[in-house]
């Protein structure tokens, strides 16, 4: 299986570092999701489930990642250790 840890936006990584930074990385979170609503339709269908679970229970920082993550100067060295693991 290729790796795709990195196949994110960026903000997303700085973002995590910016909760790293205030101490907030090891909080619990939560996301939602929502849908607008749409007269035409009254259902909606979830496709890619499966890929993304595969994703998120496969998800490994390699030391590539990192190398990668370091030559961008945004973070600091702490943060890559604690990234990695």
């Amino acid at each position: 299986m290729r790796n795709l840890t990195l196949l994110t936006d960026l903000y997303q990584i700085t973002m995590g570092y910016g909760f790293y930074q205030h101490g907030k990385h090891e909080e619990e979170v939560v996301f939602d999701l929502f849908f607008r609503r749409n007269k035409m339709i009254t259902y909606s269908i979830a496709a890619g489930l499966e890929q993304a679970m595969d994703y998120l229970l496969n998800w490994k920082v390699t030391d590539d990642d990192v190398a990668y993550l370091r030559s961008l100067n945004l973070f600091s060295e702490d943060f890559l250790a604690y990234f990695k693991t």
